[in-house]
């Protein structure tokens, strides 16, 4: 599979160079062929490359069932969708919408007759009304049980009904990725000094050092993945160039060396490579 995906955007690169077209980019948080792509030219691969599950720091948006909401745009742009694939993928996003709005605002009451049964299922009680989408977000209760006590309709599709159930269920999880996704996006348009000296940033590893110093990632954003792990590598960076770009009559002298816990101390904000649970660390001067 890979080497069949890697085919796949090959030629479909050098037909669209032939043609005098721009060449087609696929973000390694759209799908696992862009984290795939991304990681053959910016790691250091030294075994043969198998695409998992956990290459992708994405992997929360990465998921078979939204493949069709992740890709079809882009199968459209190509003209690889007609106009009836189009229609009904269209559609299957409006339903998605239509249950979900519906989800969020129709609500069960205690004393609707199928209540009780719902709370001996969920092992929760019903305090006055609540909401079918909140219903979804309990454990253990999914799309199929609404459907089974009539508070849903069987005849909706059943990818349909389980997309709306995932994005309900999920949704702040998804959320969460999904600002981690757009900070990255945003930090990665920050271009990197040129003359920053990687290996002056002794919190980086000699081997983050020696790679950093001979790739010279021309943005912020591309850092972490020349090495592998953001959370490992991502801090350092920004520590290092922060140093270089902060104004020495704005940070308090500190006779201790340079570290992440006494720079955060001035005020600074959050990392958004450092996912998933960045640390504070002083890069306010850069965002000001």
């Amino acid at each position: 599979e890979e080497a069949a995906a890697q085919g796949l955007v090959a030629g479909l690169n050098a037909a669209r160079l032939i043609g005098g077209q721009e060449s087609v980019h696929f973000p390694r948080e759209n799908s696992y062929i862009g984290t795939m792509i991304d990681d053959l030219v910016s790691q250091d691969l030294r075994e043969p490359y198998r695409v998992l599950t956990s290459r992708s720091e994405y992997r929360l948006v990465l998921r078979g069932d939204n493949a069709d909401r992740r890709l079809t745009p882009l199968g459209r742009e190509l003209g690889l969708i007609d106009d009836r694939r189009w229609q009904l993928f269209n559609d299957k996003l409006q339903a998605m919408d239509n249950e979900k709005q519906r989800l969020e605002t129709v609500r069960l009451k205690v004393s609707d007759p199928v209540a009780p049964t719902i709370e001996k299922e969920s092992g929760a009680p019903i305090r006055g009304s609540i909401t079918l989408a909140d219903l979804l977000r309990r454990s253990g209760v999914h799309s199929s049980d609404l459907v089974r006590h009539g508070l849903a309709d069987p005849e909706l599709p059943l990818a349909v009904r389980e997309g709306a159930e995932i994005d309900i269920k999920y949704s702040g999880y998804l959320q969460r990725q999904q600002q981690q996704i757009d900070q990255v996006k945003r930090q990665s348009l920050r271009k990197l000094p040129a003359d920053l000296d990687y290996a002056s940033i002794g919190t980086l590893s000699r081997e983050a050092r020696e790679k950093l110093t001979a790739i010279q990632p021309t943005r912020w954003g591309r850092p972490p993945t020349f090495l592998g792990s953001a959370q490992q590598i991502s801090q350092p960076c920004c520590l290092g160039w922060s140093y270089k770009s902060v104004d020495p009559k704005r940070v308090k002298a500190s006779p201790a060396a340079p570290t992440l816990d006494n720079f955060a101390s001035t005020k600074g904000l959050q990392c958004p490579l450092a996912s998933p649970h960045p640390r504070r660390i002083g890069i306010c001067a850069l965002n000001r």
